[in-house]
């Protein structure tokens, strides 16, 4: 899983890069949630953000999966 540095939306903010499966999947490993897939997608609003605190846990636990891309801020619709 790729998270994205985005400046644009302060500081110490992500976003993941792919689809709504690995947006989710990086929600639920992140968080106590229990939300389905389904509910995931109909309160989405636009790409989830995590801060620093979430990728920090994430790197700990998964440090093989959870790659950092830094970039040209990406507007994904």
């Amino acid at each position: 899983m790729i998270l994205l540095r985005r400046a644009d939306l302060g500081p110490g903010a992500y976003t993941v890069l792919g689809d709504p499966y690995e947006e989710y999947a990086v929600s639920i490993l992140s968080t106590t949630s229990d939300v389905d897939f389904e509910d995931f997608k109909r309160q989405r609003t636009g790409p989830p953000t995590f801060y620093k605190p979430q990728v920090s846990q994430l790197l700990r636990k998964f440090h093989s999966l959870v790659t950092i891309g830094f970039g040209p801020t990406i507007i994904t619709d």
